[in-house]
């Protein structure tokens, strides 16, 4: 089932993460497959 998120919770989630590249990519992978 996919929910989807907002601008505004997409946005926050990327100012959590920072510019560190393996939390961006683990959260990449995790929405990838909350999308299937």
């Amino acid at each position: 089932m996919r929910t989807g998120i907002t601008g505004d919770q997409a946005q926050d989630l990327i100012d959590r993460l920072g510019d560190d590249p393996l939390a961006l990519d683990e959260a990449a992978r995790s929405l990838r497959a909350s999308e299937r």
